[in-house]
Formats: C-alpha cells, sequence, structure tokens
C-alpha cells in the first residue's frame, strides 16, 4: 500500500492532538477538538500509523473509532486537516 502523505499546500494547515487522555480501557471511539475532512485523518497508537478502512472507522467529522481498544500506558496522537 502506498501512503501519499498531505500536499505542501496542505501541510500548512494539518492539525495535530494528543488523544491520550481520552484512553480508558474501554473506549474504542475517540472525538477530535475540531471538526475534519473526511479521508484526512492521521491516527497513531504508541507511534504506528493506523488505516482507514482497517483500523480506523470515521464515524463523524470528530470522532472515529478503533477496531481495538487501547489500553492505559498507550499512546494516541492524530494528525488532521480541519474543516475551514
Amino acid at each position: 500500500m502506498f501512503i501519499t502523505p498531505f500536499s505542501q499546500s496542505q501541510s500548512t494547515k494539518v492539525r495535530s492532538e494528543n488523544l491520550t487522555s481520552q484512553i480508558d480501557s474501554h473506549a474504542s471511539t475517540f472525538t477530535t477538538a475540531r471538526a475534519y475532512r473526511t479521508g484526512k485523518l492521521r491516527v497513531y497508537w504508541n507511534g504506528v500509523r493506523q488505516f482507514t478502512g482497517v483500523t480506523v472507522t470515521e464515524a463523524s467529522r470528530t470522532t472515529f473509532s478503533l477496531s481495538f481498544v487501547p489500553q492505559p500506558g498507550d499512546y494516541l496522537f492524530v494528525d488532521y486537516l480541519p474543516i475551514g
């Protein structure tokens, strides 16, 4: 699978968030602070990029679900292109 980075013009708008505080050993759905463009979400679990359609499902423009439940001590970061 070839991974395409955000384009140069988009890279100035990329927002990064640390969602680690939302990990509670029960949740597999997480929320970003701002709405993101569909298909422009990058999720990193313990530093490893997860893939939409495989381990990540975009539920809305601010929420996504993982196919697994992260545990306390894990790390969860996202990069995305915000709307607006």
